[in-house]
């Protein structure tokens, strides 16, 4: 049987960055922005973007035999995508939102997780039924900065995230997981150059709740160990 992967995908796009109305003058407005791709929110202040919002509309799709087995056979993502950034009086603001919806088929060796190679997990969950997932995820961040005085600034930088992932066949299971993240943070700008200190608080939760709708059938699950060690156990059966 011949195999394959096959890989498709969808950018309508959508944008109005200073100006400009294609992706290069977007791409540029980012270059022009050096700490944007940093940990520091002050440095807006330092190298601003230029105004502008963005739309990304995205359809993903992939499918084939050439895949890790936690990987579904079919495996479709519509994403959506906006972002934008403005001055208001002294103060720039930058912000983002972006929505996945992922349909995962055929895929096995996951009992638990939104992702199975979450390198947190190393000791799982996992079992040989080929089944699907549903998942969906939102993530939204902004930044905010304004200059102090000619050669100082201050920024803030919070980030939250929500997934949730729920299996569609037995042995099954519901996963959540939400983070927040809050980044306080100022930047130096001197005849030497810019420094920059940023600070971090996080809060994290995540729980993934296993169930069994027909519990008339037995099902293995095997919790693995590391190390290609594991230990099967049964759940279900009447």
């Amino acid at each position: 049987m011949k195999k394959c992967l096959l890989l498709l995908a969808f950018l309508p796009c959508v944008l109005a960055a200073q100006g400009g109305k294609d992706r290069t003058a977007f791409t540029l407005n980012e270059l022009g922005a050096l700490w944007s791709g940093s940990s520091n929110a002050a440095g807006l202040v330092l190298s601003p973007y230029g105004e502008f919002n963005v739309l990304d509309l995205r359809y993903g799709w992939q499918g084939g035999d050439y895949r890790p087995m936690q990987t579904g056979t079919s495996v479709s993502d519509i994403q959506f995508d906006t972002q934008g950034a403005r001055q208001i009086g002294k103060v720039r603001l930058w912000g983002r939102f972006r929505y996945n919806n992922i349909s995962d088929t055929g895929s096995s060796y996951n009992t638990l997780l939104y992702d199975p190679y979450d390198e947190r997990f190393l000791y799982t969950a996992a079992d040989t039924v080929a089944g699907a997932w549903k998942k969906q995820s939102y993530d939204m961040q902004f930044k905010a900065a304004m200059p102090l005085t000619e050669s100082i600034a201050a920024g803030l930088h919070v980030k939250y995230t929500d997934r949730i992932a729920a299996g569609q066949i037995d042995p099954r299971a519901e996963s959540y997981h939400y983070s927040v993240l809050v980044k306080p943070a100022v930047a130096l700008k001197g005849e030497f150059g810019s420094i920059g200190l940023s600070g971090l608080y996080a809060n994290t939760f995540e729980r993934s709740t296993p169930s069994v709708s027909n519990t008339q059938v037995n099902q293995k699950v095997y919790l693995l160990k590391g190390l290609g060690n594991w230990v099967g156990e049964q759940v279900g059966g009447g």
